[in-house]
């Protein structure tokens, strides 16, 4: 695999410190190696102690993560258009802070990215309560957080998400998918999408399908 990419990932955080570990670890922990990962952390004015939680990890490892806090709540895609401006990857992929990722997910999206001449790469996801029991769910296709994208897809068309407003998802993967040529699809579960009834994207019961 070419050593010289970059993926930028991009991790919109709102109040979710009893969450937010779980998926950074599974971030940090990607098989792909840290030298290809920039992650970079939007604190969308929590109320609680995520802004500190996510400085503990900025501080750990500083050359991966760079956090961005912003008093004004901006929702899930204001929030990730704060992190797209400043994204630097070749790649881009978005993760939901009360989700978690299998080890080797960015491995395998960016290898066929790599082999093959496409705009997105992207996997399976299931629907999981984080209890380690099962989840009675099936794998399922779509989501903008199973795919791996193309700098020159989101820029070059600069196809932004909507702002303070749910269902974001279901604007901005339409929007893309307008401009996406070729898709590669992986058989695989690799995102684990949290089932928690607490959280504001819980009323997202469909996500956006590319």
């Amino acid at each position: 695999m070419d050593q010289d990419y970059k993926i930028s990932i991009i991790i919109p955080c709102y109040n979710v410190q009893h969450l937010i570990d779980r998926c950074l670890e599974s971030v940090m922990k990607q098989t792909i190696g840290l030298e290809h990962l920039e992650i970079i952390l939007i604190n969308d004015a929590s109320t609680d102690n995520t802004l500190n939680k996510l400085m503990e990890w900025e501080r750990r490892y500083p050359d991966n993560i760079m956090v961005v806090t912003y008093n004004e709540n901006l929702r899930q895609g204001g929030a990730r258009n704060v992190g797209l401006s400043y994204a630097s990857g070749d790649y881009i992929g978005f993760v939901d802070s009360d989700d978690w990722l299998e080890q080797d997910m960015y491995e395998t999206l960016a290898r066929e990215m790599l082999t093959g001449e496409y705009d997105v790469v992207r996997c399976q996801f299931i629907r999981d309560a984080g209890n380690g029991g099962e989840s009675g769910f099936e794998p399922e296709w779509g989501g903008i957080v199973t795919g791996l994208y193309t700098n020159e897809l989101i820029f070059g068309h600069d196809v932004s998400f909507p702002e303070h407003m749910s269902y974001e998802d279901n604007y901005w993967g339409p929007m893309i998918n307008h401009y996406v040529k070729n898709v590669c699809s992986v058989e695989r579960v690799l995102y684990h999408y949290y089932i928690n009834p607490n959280s504001t994207v819980t009323s997202r019961n469909q996500m956006a399908q590319l």
